[in-house]
């Protein structure tokens, strides 16, 4: 694959392939980037979408009434979980294609063709901004929401290859190392996605499809770096593509649960995205909602919250050098549920908000800077919550079998990230409070906690690998 000088002996006696492990980690950035860029340029659109549909529904008299904030919060809420559930899907129905493609061609092949079809997807909706309302009319932002399926296919036939990868890569010992970087790496290019995407938004609201064209140029630069990856083996040459996914998933979902740990990562990780989806959809109400923030300076707000968690990534890294470290897990749940129960009672309510801006004329600063750190610091603990458990499954699955585990439980998380993006309108609805979702997904952070450390905390000690 590469060239011996270009490879670190490592104490288990592989090399780790450190050029096509660099390029791997430009070419996942870019494409994270990408994603969040897009997706927060159509979450702008609808909750502005919303704001403009509760106005029209309430009257003009009426918009910066409380009963307008409420049904503004509810609305983005609503359409959010449109969006969001577009982008989800595909990886429940592009299962079986997806960990097929990993385990029967290269995972190098496979990763340079997911860039490729992020050229043409861009390219598609460049074209749907360039049309816009002059030819398609108000539903152009519909059709462009539609593009996030396009975008969630295409993630989900990478996501397999993207982590399975690492194992081809690195020595046993350092995939927890690896992980790390590769979830920090992420986390800091959704950093760039969130404070870009809003400003893009902001800079070329008439001119969406100039946004467009950065876009595409960031899938090509993407392309040129899957092109310095080496060639990875093919894991299962004989690997047979069933068009339904049910006989595949059932096949490796029986995998997962006749192994202990397998079950209860997989199951650990499933939770979390639940969560994750949820909250990222509460914070960008937040930022536009309760905090006053225009859409060029929303992402700046939401700045902190991915660069703590980032930071949460990089320290796991130096953590699991030599060594996953589960341990980490239930204590960044408990952490998080206590911060996030902080971040629902700090954020003032919506008829609060109201006799702020009555009597100040905005809402205090101590808001505008305090909930994003805090929610930062809440962010910094649900990384110490998953990159273990992540780093678990690649490390322990079947070389084999490795894509077809990940695709499934691929599934898993996208089920649960779309009942999470719906889970938002029920906690926000309760009292127009977008904020209530975190108290909600901290409880469920808690339950998490509770269970892994009840059902797998021995397993931890005894079997955990290192």
């Amino acid at each position: 694959m590469t060239a011996p000088e270009n490879r670190s002996p490592q104490p288990d006696g592989r090399g780790a392939d450190l050029p096509t492990f660099r390029a791997l980690l430009a070419t996942m950035f870019q494409g994270a980037l990408s994603d969040n860029m897009y997706r927060f340029i159509i979450i702008m659109l609808v909750v502005i979408l919303a704001q403009t549909h509760a106005v029209r529904q309430l009257g003009e008299e009426n918009a910066g009434t409380e009963e307008a904030q409420e049904l503004a919060t509810q609305l983005a809420s609503n359409y959010q979980a449109i969006a969001s559930g577009l982008f989800i899907l595909p990886f429940a129905l592009a299962v079986g294609l997806a960990g097929w493609m990993s385990d029967r061609y290269s995972k190098t092949t496979v990763t340079r063709f997911t860039k490729l079809m992020e050229i043409g997807i861009m390219s598609l909706a460049t074209l749907v901004f360039l049309a816009g309302p002059p030819l398609i009319g108000e539903n152009y932002i519909w059709a462009a929401v539609g593009i996030l399926f396009l975008m969630g296919l295409q993630s989900a036939l990478f996501s397999p290859s993207k982590y399975a990868i690492l194992a081809e890569l690195l020595p046993r010992n350092r995939i927890g190392w690896g992980n790390g970087y590769l979830q920090g790496f992420t986390f800091f290019a959704i950093v760039l996605g969130t404070v870009a995407g809003p400003a893009l938004f902001g800079w070329f609201e008439g001119a969406l499809w100039a946004a467009g064209l950065i876009l595409v140029v960031l899938a090509t630069l993407g392309y040129g770096a899957s092109r310095r990856m080496a060639l990875t083996p093919v894991a299962n040459p004989e690997a047979r593509f069933r068009p339904n996914p049910i006989p595949m998933v059932w096949k490796y979902g029986k995998i997962i649960l006749a192994s202990r740990g397998l079950r209860w990562a997989v199951l650990g990780s499933t939770i979390w995205w639940l969560v994750a989806v949820m909250l990222q959809l509460a914070i960008v109400q937040i930022a536009l909602n309760v905090l006053d923030l225009s859409p060029e300076i929303a992402g700046i707000a939401i700045l902190p919250i991915v660069v703590f968690q980032g930071l949460g990534s990089l320290l796991v890294s130096r953590l699991c050098r030599e060594g996953i470290r589960l341990w980490l897990v239930p204590l960044g749940a408990v952490a998080m549920c206590l911060l996030a129960v902080g971040v629902t009672l700090a954020t003032p309510l919506p008829g609060e908000l109201v006799s702020m801006r009555e009597e100040l004329g905005r809402v205090p600063l101590q808001y505008v800077v305090g909930l994003p750190l805090l929610i930062g610091v809440a962010a910094f603990f649900m990384a110490l919550y998953i990159v273990p458990l992540d780093a678990y499954i690649i490390q322990t699955s079947d070389e084999r079998h490795r894509g077809g585990i990940w695709a499934t439980s691929n599934v898993l998380s996208s089920s649960a990230m779309v009942l999470g993006s719906f889970l938002l309108p029920v906690f926000a609805g309760f009292r127009g409070h977008a904020a209530d979702a975190f108290a909600g997904g901290g409880v469920i952070m808690l339950l998490a906690a509770v269970v892994l450390a009840w059902r797998f905390l021995s397993f931890m000690r005894k079997e955990s690998p290192s």
